[in-house]
């Protein structure tokens, strides 16, 4: 069913930002033509207003009117100030891949202010993670906000309604999920008291300091939109496995036994060496579109009253299997810190169909192989959980694969494991990934704090229960931080659930060497790259 194209989201956002940018430059001009008329004139052309008494009469006299002439002053200083930073923000991004290259610095947040200097000691930082950042209540349907319900459900309901497919439900997952992660929207909630305030501060002050030490601790909502292979539109495709040797594990193709003719879902295939399967690439058009044309009413934006009452710039891309969405407000293009923009909402939605009572033969050998941990109940209820397809091609195919591959997913799996997960463990993964995003990010863009949730799966299986423990914290981190640096060395990474699944297969080698002068550093002291003196200030 095609939407009509005026209901789209990000062509909304587009016209509402230029008609924003049109009266705020209109806003300044008539502003600087008032002050020069009004103020910079009377100075040039009469003397008495350059003297001291003149200032002294008004101070004396009428402190009200001398008030209100330094808040407007005040509101104009930020008023050119926000219009320079919207005007500069734009050019920025623009230009980004260009002033990356040849700024090697990285002229983007934090690394100005890191001093390489700690307050605390390494034990004491972790101890504080632990005590104050690994008690996050996980994201589930029953604590979300209304808002935010009401918008998964009208994407839910678009979805069976366009593909056609009923019993359908959703699944939150990912880091927010399993408590290794705050995510925005639910980090603004209490900010909803004063939308208003809290708009005006970080609008106008988003360059400002702010303490951010552990702000790269924020995630985004990860949404599986999902069916059952049992429904009956899904239940006539069939799992055909890639077994090439050129073929990455952990893909699939899905083709269809029926007819065109019989086919509820003909729409949403495509006929590929002579046989028609399900198409990953038109399920994924089809998500974006759906996403797009959602209301504006139903998004979980700020609460601003009037043209504020969405928030003005709505991003909508493909990224991976999933179609992200981000809503901020204006003027919040281009950060000094990434970690300091102020998101109404950030989700990545994806469609999945879930297999249960099946396991991939590309994974059997998790099952079996020899671990501390978890248990052996835990895992035979996350072997009889089944696995998910996501519509994501592997990175080596042609175009023409890349329309029919289909993602083996564990996420389901990995969110209940995350219950499993030591105290002591989740501290020092939420420690390194704040290294990661406020350090190593910078000198490899696809270091992804995926691959270290893997490592600290594999390091969970390899040590005893009692090795996690508050008194050997320290030891602990550096077991994850070893394993890292074993990782980048060999520039290899398995995957927990698929072995032979190389995580860094797609990873440019030259990032990968460009970590090892990093990682030495960090080894020598780890604590200020968690919690860096500077990091208040940027």
């Amino acid at each position: 069913m095609e939407l009509p194209i005026s209901s789209r989201l990000t062509e909304r956002s587009k016209r509402r930002v230029r008609v924003l940018h049109v009266c705020l430059i209109v806003t300044v001009i008539w502003n600087m033509f008032a002050i020069y008329k009004y103020f910079v004139d009377p100075f040039v052309q009469d003397p008495f207003f350059r003297r001291w008494k003149f200032f002294k009469y008004w101070i004396t006299n009428e402190p009200l009117v001398v008030l209100f002439s330094l808040v407007f002053v005040s509101l104009n200083v930020c008023l050119y100030i926000c219009t320079g930073f919207m005007i500069i923000s734009p050019i920025v991004r623009t230009l980004w891949g260009v002033l990356k290259r040849y700024f090697p610095c990285r002229i983007r947040r934090r690394t100005w202010c890191f001093c390489n200097c700690s307050c605390k000691s390494l034990e004491r930082i972790l101890k504080g993670i632990h005590d104050s950042h690994c008690d996050w209540e996980p994201q589930r349907p029953d604590v979300l906000d209304d808002t935010t319900k009401r918008y998964i459900f009208s994407i839910l309901n678009g979805c069976k309604e366009k593909l056609n497919i009923e019993n359908m439900h959703y699944r939150l997952v990912g880091s927010s999920a399993e408590g290794l992660g705050k995510p925005y929207t639910v980090e603004l909630n209490k900010g909803y008291l004063d939308p208003l305030g809290k708009f005006l501060l970080r609008f106008f002050c988003c360059c400002c300091p702010c303490s951010t030490a552990y702000t790269s601790l924020r995630t985004d909502f990860d949404i599986i939109i999902e069916c059952d292979s049992s429904n009956t539109n899904i239940n006539t495709f069939k799992l055909e496995h890639l077994r090439s040797e050129n073929d990455t594990p952990g893909f699939v193709r899905l083709q269809c036994e029926e007819t065109r003719e019989n086919n509820h879902l003909a729409f949403l295939c495509k006929n590929v060496y002579a046989h028609n399967y399900l198409s990953s690439g038109l399920v994924r058009s089809n998500i974006s579109d759906i996403v797009n044309h959602t209301s504006e009413n139903e998004l979980p934006s700020s609460r601003i009253f009037g043209i504020f009452k969405h928030p003005p710039v709505i991003e909508l891309e493909e990224s991976g299997p999933a179609v992200k969405l981000v809503t901020y407000p204006l003027g919040q293009a281009w950060y000094w810190n990434d970690d300091q923009k102020v998101v109404s909402f950030e989700g990545d939605i994806v469609f999945g169909i879930h297999y249960l009572q099946a396991w991939p033969s590309c994974a059997a050998r998790w099952s079996s192989r020899p671990r501390f941990w978890p248990s052996a109940n835990v895992v035979k209820e996350i072997f009889q959980s089944g696995f998910i397809l996501v519509p994501k091609p592997s990175h080596n195919r042609t175009d023409m694969d890349d329309e029919i591959e289909w993602h083996i997913s564990f996420s389901h799996c990995e969110m209940y494991l995350s219950t499993k997960i030591p105290k002591v463990a989740k501290a020092c993964y939420l420690a390194l990934k704040l290294v990661l995003k406020n350090h190593l990010a910078y000198h490899c863009d696809n270091l992804k704090t995926y691959y270290l949730k893997t490592i600290l799966l594999w390091e969970l299986e390899k040590h005893a229960e009692e090795f996690w423990s508050l008194e050997n914290m320290v030891e602990c981190f550096d077991c994850l931080l070893d394993s890292l640096i074993k990782c980048a060395n060999e520039k290899k990474c398995p995957n927990y659930w698929i072995e032979s699944l190389d995580l860094f297969e797609k990873m440019d080698r030259k990032d990968l060497s460009s970590l090892i002068d990093v990682f030495r550093k960090i080894q020598a002291n780890p604590a200020p790259y968690i919690e860096d003196v500077g990091s208040m200030w940027c």
